[in-house]
């Protein structure tokens, strides 16, 4: 728990959403985005959903830790675009998203059972829609 604590306070301090993410924007990959509904995979602090949310994104934030829901609430404003799913990778059901966004998480999916995560999010990536990874 303490190795996620640091990691977290971490990632308050730097406030910024990934390079990751920034490239896609930056490639003008959003403007072919059949819409505005996101889901970001291991949303940690939300610097990632509170980014998405100000380019006018309905954001799902999925991370295994409740405190990570707690620290996104607190973080984020304009909750009407925000929701959470609380649970691991191996387990969680998806909805229909234009992005699914997961930077740095994967890699902690149980190897055994990364074909679960990966067909919930073939089966939940619109047509014509974006797996960042």
């Amino acid at each position: 728990m303490k190795k996620i604590e640091e990691f977290y306070s971490k990632s308050i301090k730097f406030n910024k959403p990934s390079g990751l993410l920034k490239g896609f924007y930056n490639n003008e990959l959003d403007k072919k985005l059949p819409g505005k509904v996101a889901i970001d995979l291991g949303a940690g602090v939300g610097n990632d959903a509170a980014f998405l949310i100000k380019k006018g994104f309905k954001v799902t934030c999925v991370d295994k830790e409740k405190s990570s829901k707690e620290i996104i609430t607190n973080r984020i404003v304009d909750k009407k675009n925000l929701s959470f799913i609380i649970s691991d990778f191996e387990n969680v059901k998806l909805h229909k998203a234009d992005l699914i966004y997961s930077c740095f998480s994967l890699q902690f999916c149980n190897p055994e059972k990364i074909d679960n995560i990966m067909n919930e999010i073939n089966t939940n990536i619109v047509k014509d829609g974006f797996f960042v990874r």
